[in-house]
């Protein structure tokens, strides 16, 4: 019942802040009553938020995806369930993750068109962003220097990098088939969710 009326939560709120310390408390309380994870049915509850603002649509996504990560602590499984969520409330045309290995940027899970496998430090925007350890976003990726063309199709793009402490382990990329799709708003929030990640 509880977690019913948090995702009854209205995006138009600006409240988040009071919402989230009660999403914190709630989780909390389900630990210490022997909460069963089987139980909660998060993924078939996603809410997606339309004819809203993009920071509208953030401020309803943000706690569903913590809700997706509640007690799960295999980083893969969370890797594709924030793709997909982010992949269904927004439709880019690509979002997945690259995790570091061996000093390599690999390939994990995503949604959209095939994409890249492999990617050095320092090249193209993912690249860039890996070792900048800094978000970066790009208008038009056909102007950005040594950009790696998995599609054809991508016209913008925003990567951001996933911290674990203060090593970069690996980095979150969103590409859009549209020119200038992303920005500060962008940048805020996913920097919020990939810190989820890694709570």
């Amino acid at each position: 019942m509880v977690v019913q009326l948090l995702f009854s939560y209205n995006a138009k709120s600006n409240n988040f802040c009071g919402f989230t310390r009660l999403w914190q408390l709630c989780r909390h309380l389900m630990v210490f009553s022997g909460f069963n994870r089987d139980t909660f049915q998060m993924a078939e509850d996603l809410k997606i938020v339309v004819n809203s603002t993009k920071e509208e649509q953030y401020i309803s996504l943000l706690p569903q995806i913590e809700g997706l990560l509640f007690g799960e602590d295999d980083l893969i499984a969370n890797l594709a369930n924030v793709a997909a969520a982010l992949k269904e409330q927004f439709n880019w045309f690509w979002v997945g993750f690259y995790l570091v290995k061996n000093e390599t940027l690999v390939l994990g899970p995503f949604q959209g068109p095939v994409a890249c496998t492999r990617i050095q430090k320092g090249r193209g925007v993912c690249g860039s962003a890996w070792e900048k350890a800094e978000t970066i976003i790009v208008a038009d990726v056909d102007q950005f220097p040594g950009h790696i063309a998995c599609s054809s199709a991508s016209k913008s793009e925003i990567v951001v990098p996933l911290f674990s402490g203060a090593q970069v382990v690996g980095v979150l990329d969103v590409d859009s088939d549209q020119l200038d799709h992303f920005d500060d708003v962008d940048r805020l929030y996913l920097n919020k969710i990939v810190k989820l990640l890694y709570a």
